[in-house]
């Protein structure tokens, strides 16, 4: 089909086509009576009965152009494409200078996307050309759809003269006219775009699509009163149309027709209009326009709690707060959240330095600062407001020193107090910011900034029931939008889940544009396994900043979760690079390749850790997994050794070790590490399944079956005992096998297959079984098939065993 939407400009269809082609059915074969039957199918459109008459035709007439055409056609109204194509190769065999084969052929690989080859015999139906008037409709046909190939393919300037041929012999071609005001309009050919689409009108008045485009063309050429008239006979036609009084009240706007523009926005906000925030945001212009700025902000803010992502309403509203209402603080607060949304904000750039120079911070406060303090070097305002100046911009020791010295000045000062405070804890210097804001609690005990900062640090501190304490009564004093946050995260670390979530909310209402809190509310659904819920905030954050490396990281954890491991790699992989030293994202990361048995990308990430942390007991544990997996046992042998040097007592490094000494043939040093580890708090069921796997390679299968049967009686608590009691079921079947006890072992073998129908150890065994016990040939191999052919999660569940194994060590 010629409409496709793969390409806003192509609107052209094929509804005619057909008939175009039945024009030229050659009737050389008249007087056979299965010619007549065919014209007729065709022109019923009855394809099947077609093709049954074309079919018996080619037998008679094996090398005939015409009928291989028409079969070909036939063949392609029905789908059936690789006939169709058949045909059309046969006719371009027989004569390769006709034209209606490559039209045909053309047109049908167009129809499945294959443009290239759509374009190649397009091209060679123009090549051939025509002075025939039958033929001149299928030049014509095959310069429009060159055109929508180079459209679909964005060679939006190749395209134009392609429709312009079109347009040359056949002017009216709607499709045509409208496809080429599209591209006029692409191309930012105004007054061409409208010529084509006011043609268009003249042949079709109401064409909606046409007439929307015509009324943006009007606006973009400036023709306002061209277009207000046409909207005017407009909504005459169709009432109070909500698109038309948008539009018109945006012209009213652009000519200052402001109390008409006013009357148009109110009538808009009285009917349905689905995007209300567009309707206040309009409205919030003429109030600006008539001074009316009251109006201006309460319809701003009303447009912001609908549409929170929308950069120009926070700076046309910091605007106002800064020239007309000297709000610096709001004004401040709207221009940093409409560059946090849309960073190439110029206006809203060149409106923050304003407000920097009225405030008497940032870089362009700084200048002035240092004359000041070069004329009146103890200038005690001007050396706090440098300190903070230098705070902000993270030059703590320029900081300090001017913090300082404003305190030796005046040392009961409370803001110097609290910004030195700061600076302290940006430098992780908890205990003496904590100096700080008592001595400043001291002297101003109902001050919520000083509760609030104390809060924090005794947050960073993990004294949570002071920080408690701190932040209910900073709340108390003052609802401020961080100490409800600092309050939730406090309460999230105490793991009062959704006391946590209230708090965050409530910092939300207060400022609802901070992205934080959406990510302090998404890892509180994590820590609650809401998982669904933690990624429906996460996406309000990464919507805002598709680079914040925090949400990035906890949807990743979410997604992890949920087990949709690519999605969360690709958000992992871009944590990393854009904070390639945060270990986090690069542990994460590392565990899903684990899972996904990509060892080497795994073991690029640990090693990448133990660069940052060369002690990271987490990553030696996982990095010797992985070299393990690898079959580099001497290099997991030393990562283990350096886990055991720095905690002889390690239960996972020790029971590891005896499983890599186990595949070594080190049987006395893996029995050494797994009677050490019985010895120790930790999971016996794992001790006792691989003593008993090292007994059974020494041949001492008594001992062996001792404790195998030892690992069987421990109950199936959780994913660590179920897996070691498959492998012990593994290893007694394989003593049961030796001492051809052969239907023991199947019992045990079976066991584990029910469980896990892809254990490719158990398929491996119960092949042996099935050949030396058996003698059944057939059954061994479909076992050995069936392991080859395990889904990748079979092959990674002893990633999340030892996972586990880990985690029971931390608790101990």
């Amino acid at each position: 089909m010629y409409n496709t939407p793969q390409n806003d400009l192509l609107h052209s269809t094929n509804s005619n086509r057909h008939s175009m082609f039945l024009g030229v059915i050659k009737h050389t074969k008249f007087l056979h009576p299965q010619n007549h039957k065919a014209s007729r199918a065709l022109e019923s459109r009855d394809f099947s009965a077609a093709i049954r008459c074309l079919t018996k035709l080619i037998e008679t007439y094996p090398d005939s152009y015409s009928v291989r055409c028409d079969r070909g056609y036939a063949s392609k109204q029905l789908g059936n494409i690789r006939d169709a194509l058949a045909d059309f190769n046969d006719a371009i065999n027989l004569n390769p200078v006709k034209l209606r084969a490559f039209m045909l052929r053309g047109e049908t690989y167009f129809e499945i996307n294959r443009y290239d080859l759509a374009k190649a015999d397009l091209m060679n139906v123009l090549k051939i050309g025509s002075d025939q008037p039958s033929d001149q409709r299928l030049l014509l046909n095959a310069n429009r759809m060159l055109g929508e190939i180079m459209l679909v393919e964005q060679e939006y300037v190749e395209a134009l003269p392609y429709l312009n041929e079109v347009l040359r012999y056949s002017p009216f071609d709607k499709e045509t006219l409208r496809a080429r005001g599209n591209l006029n309009n692409r191309l930012k050919h105004y007054e061409d775009a409208l010529k084509d689409f006011s043609l268009l009108l003249e042949i079709e008045p109401n064409d909606p699509e046409a007439l929307e485009i015509r009324l943006t063309l009007y606006r973009k050429l400036e023709m306002y009163n061209t277009a207000l008239t046409e909207l005017g006979l407009a909504l005459e036609r169709k009432g109070n149309d909500p698109d038309l009084l948008m539009k018109r009240g945006k012209i009213l706007l652009n000519q200052k027709r402001h109390q008409e523009a006013l009357s148009n926005f109110n009538e808009l906000l009285k009917i349905d209009f689905p995007d209300v925030a567009k309707v206040l945001r309009n409205r919030a212009k003429v109030h600006e326009n008539l001074s009316r700025y009251d109006d201006a902000l309460a319809d701003y803010d009303e447009a912001i709690k609908l549409e929170e992502g929308k950069a120009s309403t926070y700076r046309r509203r910091a605007k106002i707060y800064y020239t007309f209402k000297k709000k610096y603080k709001e004004a401040l607060d709207d221009v940093n959240q409409a560059l946090q949304i849309d960073p190439r904000d110029s206006e809203a750039e060149s409106l923050r330095n304003k407000i920097y120079t009225s405030l008497r911070k940032y870089d362009d406060a700084l200048e002035g600062l240092n004359k000041s303090l070069n004329a009146n070097p103890t200038n005690l305002i001007s050396l706090i407001s440098r300190g903070e100046v230098y705070r902000i911009k993270g030059l703590y020791q320029e900081s300090l020193i001017d913090l300082n010295k404003s305190l030796e000045i005046q040392p009961e000062n409370v803001t110097a107090l609290l910004n030195r405070a700061k600076v302290h804890r940006h430098l992780e210097n908890y205990e003496d910011a904590l100096v700080d804001l008592n001595k400043a609690i001291t002297f101003e005990p109902q001050d919520g900034r000083l509760l609030r900062n104390r809060g924090k640090i005794n947050l960073r501190l993990q004294r949570y029931d002071v920080a408690l304490t701190d932040l209910d009564r900073a709340i108390f004093i003052d609802p401020d939008t961080s100490a409800f946050r600092h309050r939730g995260l406090v309460r999230l670390m105490m793991n009062q889940f959704d006391r946590a979530l209230s708090d965050f909310k409530e910092s939300l209402k207060l400022n609802p544009h901070n992205i934080n809190v959406y990510s302090d509310c998404a890892e509180t659904y994590i820590n609650m396994g809401k998982f669904e819920k933690a990624l429906e905030y996460l996406s309000k954050v990464l919507d805002i900043d598709a680079n914040n490396s925090r949400a990035l990281g906890l949807r990743a954890m979410s997604l992890t979760s949920l087990c949709r491991f690519d999605e969360a790699l690709e958000d992992f992989d871009l944590a990393v690079q854009l904070n390639p030293n945060d270990c986090v994202p690069l542990i994460k990361r590392a565990k899903i390749y684990q899972k996904k048995t990509r060892y080497q990308e795994s073991l690029r990430d640990w090693n990448e850790v133990l660069r940052i942390s060369p002690i990271n007991i987490e990553a030696l544990e996982n990095r010797s997994q992985v070299l393990f997996k690898i079959c580099r046992y001497e290099e997991a042998i030393r990562d283990l050794d350096s886990i055991l040097e720095q905690n002889p007592d390690n239960f996972f490094a020790l029971c590891i070790r005896a499983e890599v000494y186990l595949k070594i043939g080190r049987y006395q040093d893996s029995l050494k590490d797994l009677d050490e580890a019985e010895t120790l708090k930790g999971n016996k069921c794992f001790v006792h399944t691989f003593r008993g796997a090292v007994y059974y390679e020494m041949g001492r299968t008594q001992d062996s079956m001792s404790d195998l049967n030892k690992a069987l009686q421990y109950e199936r608590t959780n994913l660590l005992n179920s897996w070691c009691r498959l492998k012990a079921l593994i290893t007694r079947s394989k003593i049961n096998r030796d001492k051809k006890r052969y239907q023991t072992a199947r019992e045990d073998i079976n066991k584990v297959l029910t469980e896990e129908p892809f254990n490719f150890e158990a398929l491996c065994e119960r092949s042996l079984l099935f050949r030396d016990g058996y003698k059944n040939l057939n059954d061994a191999w479909l076992d050995l098939e069936r392991g080859l052919e395990a889904p990748e999660e079979a092959l990674s569940t002893e990633f999340s065993v030892k996972e586990l194994l880990i985690f029971e060590t931390r608790l101990i």
